[in-house]
């Protein structure tokens, strides 16, 4: 990014973001809100799944809503130890099955199987969507 801001765009470097913390720039950016209350602008909800090798097999998963303009809000996050613990967040935050998001990078195999048995893939065949 330095090298983009200073060399592309010739501009001298800032560094704003060490300043961030000490004059709470994104505490001051945080709002409270209730996750589990209907958000009206709400486009689309998401889970990212990101599957860990290093400690044990285990997943980091978070519940994000997505809405026009930009707007983002994270409603859930935290780490998880089975294959159902996962699934289980899909349920609870109101997930649709074909927005979740895996990062396979460990357990590769495993997780394809995963994908597999969801009945979700290959066919594409997604609720809301005609099949091919």
């Amino acid at each position: 990014m330095k090298a983009f801001i200073t060399e592309t765009h010739g501009e001298p470097w800032q560094d704003k973001l060490r300043f961030a913390k000490s004059e709470g720039y994104l505490d001051n950016r945080l709002k409270d809100f209730d996750p589990q209350a209907p958000w009206p602008i709400e486009a689309r909800r998401f889970l990212s799944i990101d599957v860990q090798g290093k400690d044990g097999r285990h997943f980091y998963r978070s519940v994000h809503a997505f809405a026009q303009g930009g707007h983002h809000r994270v409603f859930a996050w935290d780490k998880a130890w089975s294959v159902e613990e996962v699934r289980s967040v899909t349920t609870t935050w109101k997930v649709p099955p074909q927005n979740v998001v895996i990062d396979a990078g460990h357990f590769t195999a495993e997780v394809y199987t995963y994908i597999l048995d969801s009945g979700l893939l290959p066919s594409g065949d997604y609720p809301g969507r005609p099949a091919r």
